[in-house]
């Protein structure tokens, strides 16, 4: 069985895992900067009381989380898209999956999709076109780029509704 690690843990990828859950996707890892060590605060309570509802296992760094993971979600603010996955994008391997579900630029999801190609990693930019809150991994997602159709595969047993189109990201 596949394993999906998230970058973020806030509503996206709450709401995400807890359908994929629900779904019978047992292996989800999580690395959040606010679950490291030191945070406290609202922020890390209602972080860690995600995790526990959802039994997500928690990751403490970028490189622990890429080790554990075939397929690895961006699901930050998209401020931090480009830094974020700057900081992950050396721990993947070839053959690994990096799928960006943020609103960046697109600019800036074309560099990751480029410096992605250059390692060998596959790269799906996979914008999601409903409220997660309602719709959780069933949300309509459409995706392009190098790992495109594998994110379509590997999740359509889950139930999640994603549909590849042609192009770059």
């Amino acid at each position: 069985m596949i394993s999906l690690g998230f970058i973020g843990f806030g509503e996206a990828a709450y709401y995400l895992t807890e359908g994929l859950r629900e779904e019978g996707l047992e292996k989800i890892f999580v690395f959040d900067v606010v679950l490291s060590a030191g945070s406290e605060g609202q922020l890390y309570d209602q972080a860690i009381e995600r995790v526990k509802k959802t039994g997500a296992v928690v990751r403490q760094s970028p490189a622990d989380l890429a080790d554990s993971v075939d397929i690895l979600v961006l699901a930050v603010p998209a401020r931090f898209t480009e830094s974020v996955a700057g900081e992950f994008i050396p721990h993947l391997k070839a053959g690994q999956l990096l799928v960006d579900v943020t609103t960046a630029a697109p600019k800036v999801k074309e560099q990751l999709g480029e410096n992605c190609s250059h390692r060998k990693i596959m790269f799906a930019d996979s914008p999601m076109l409903g409220p997660l809150i309602v719709d959780r991994h069933k949300v309509p997602i459409i995706t392009c780029g190098s790992g495109a159709q594998r994110w379509h595969d590997e999740m359509k047993p889950f139930g999640m509704n994603i549909e590849v189109i042609e192009g770059l990201p």
